[in-house]
């Protein structure tokens, strides 16, 4: 809440999602399925935003003695600048339809699990972007953004007027429009000896459509990304014993690329999808089909984003008449490398005890970036251990009511690139109950949970949105009531 003040407008989302399926069964019980959904929401983001130092009336830096202070940062003092910051109207619709075909064949000593069909995807992002011709002068390229005074972090809020002119973001208009259409085809075979192997993937058909800011204008068509990707997804399975189960996985993985932040020469561009590989290693141990105990080492790489520092135009920023030496340009460079191993437990550690436990060491890499002061960092927001445990103990005498206690440990987190900064590490602690009326076999549920119920100041997230690097507070304690019912 740094910088709050009495006529910030509050934030608004107005979504709507909804989804379909519908099966068929066909003849020797193959199945196929078409399932679609579409997701819309419409969000008027408005922020008091604390950002960067303040500035004087000629647009410098304005630190008490510290004048060369970098302008996105707070001074060392404390104080920092306040924004009205209003980006009315932003829509963004998701749109997805498959349809599969699956069935089971046997050939000898040999059985086989198909699956083959299609799947589109659709993404429109439509934000405020340049005025009309005619516009007042007030009506902004893009959300408005509006200096309005000054704050600090060891001072109570004072409140500032709102920039006079009022400004007005500029029309709603597309930014990106991404379609894809993939082939999916998947084949587990069933070997002898109690062995599978999987074997499958998608080719993946991607036009992306970049209208953004920086990435189009009147003499610029917009940038245009045609690609054909091939996304295999392998595994093999291997059951020693009917208890134990010994796995591993590979696959590829296609993501949309993010956008960049407003202070950067690409500003708000949203860069190129991206690939994501990762393998698995891992045993699964269910003794008396009682409880499921499971651990996997994993490995994972994906490309490393952030804005970057350079000293001429390049891939990333074209234009060599606007940029030059220390100019910031969001890019992809490098690598960030997950490794890490996972241990878990679910089950019934008794007729009245139920258990959810998990512990992962994580260690998350950066490298080759380009900066040498981000190599061999751990990667913002990724915590070297995170513990959970989880119970859902029923209670004598009482039937139908269960009480849920949890707790979860998340370790030091980092929050620059350059590991120079990290948030401390924190316990949680919850406790729920819930009660069906006529036990198990009950229609109707009811459930009461509160977490963090120590009321513990934590932060909960080190991550960065749109180039920045953020920590956000977690939430106080929260309680929620809800019922649920089973037609």
């Amino acid at each position: 809440m740094l910088g709050d003040q009495p006529w910030g407008p509050a934030d608004t989302y107005d979504t709507f999602n909804t989804g379909a399926r519908f099966d068929y069964t066909l003849p020797h019980n193959w199945l196929a399925f078409v399932q679609a959904g579409l997701s819309h929401s419409l969000i008027d983001d408005n922020v008091i935003y604390a950002y960067g130092t303040p500035f004087d009336d000629n647009g410098n830096v304005s630190c008490p003695n510290a004048p060369d202070a970098p302008a996105y940062f707070f001074c060392p003092d404390g104080t920092y600048g306040i924004y009205d910051y209003r980006d009315p109207g932003e829509l963004r619709i998701d749109a997805e339809t498959q349809a599969l075909v699956t069935g089971h064949i046997k050939t000898g000593a040999i059985e086989q699990d198909l699956a083959a069909g299609g799947e589109i995807f659709l993404r429109s992002v439509q934000q405020p972007g340049a005025p009309p011709a005619n516009a007042s002068s007030t009506v902004q390229d893009g959300a408005v953004y509006a200096y309005v005074g000054a704050e600090n972090i060891y001072q109570p809020l004072t409140p500032v007027p709102i920039e006079s002119p009022l400004e007005t973001a500029g029309p709603r208009t597309l930014w990106e429009d991404n379609h894809q259409s993939s082939a999916i085809v998947q084949d587990r075979i069933h070997l002898p000896g109690r062995i599978q192997l999987l074997a499958g993937g998608r080719v993946d058909s991607l036009r992306d459509n970049n209208y953004s800011l920086t990435a189009t204008s009147p003499t610029t068509p917009p940038t245009i990304t045609d690609k054909l990707h091939w996304l295999p997804q392998y595994a093999v399975t291997f059951n020693p014993v009917e208890s134990v189960t010994l796995y591993g996985n590979y696959g590829v993985m296609f993501s949309l690329g993010p956008q960049g932040p407003w202070w950067v020469d690409n500003s708000s561009q949203f860069l190129s999808p991206f690939l994501t590989r990762q393998a698995e290693i891992g045993a699964k141990f269910e003794p008396g089909r009682r409880i499921l105990l499971s651990t996997a080492l994993f490995h994972m790489r994906a490309p490393f984003f952030y804005p970057k520092i350079i000293q001429a135009p390049d891939t990333f920023c074209t234009k060599s008449e606007f940029y030059g030496p220390g100019d910031l340009c969001f890019e992809q460079e490098g690598r960030e490398t997950h490794d890490g191993i996972e241990l878990n437990a679910e089950g019934k550690a008794a007729n009245w005890l139920r258990l959810t436990a998990s512990a992962a060491l994580i260690r998350a890499i950066s490298s080759d970036t380009g900066t040498p002061s981000f190599d061999n960092k751990q990667v913002l927001n990724v915590p070297h251990l995170h513990t959970n445990v989880f119970a859902d103990l029923a209670l004598p005498h009482l039937q139908g009511l269960h009480l849920m206690p949890g707790w979860s440990y998340t370790g030091r987190k980092e929050a620059t690139r350059d590991d120079a900064v990290s948030v401390p590490s924190y316990n949680l602690f919850s406790l729920g109950a819930r009660y069906t009326p006529g036990g198990e076999q009950g229609r109707v549920s009811f459930r009461l949970y509160a977490d963090n119920i120590a009321n513990r100041r934590y932060w909960s997230d080190t991550g960065a949105s749109y180039g920045d690097t953020f920590i956000w507070l977690g939430a106080p304690t929260t309680v929620r009531l809800s019922a649920h019912y089973t037609f």
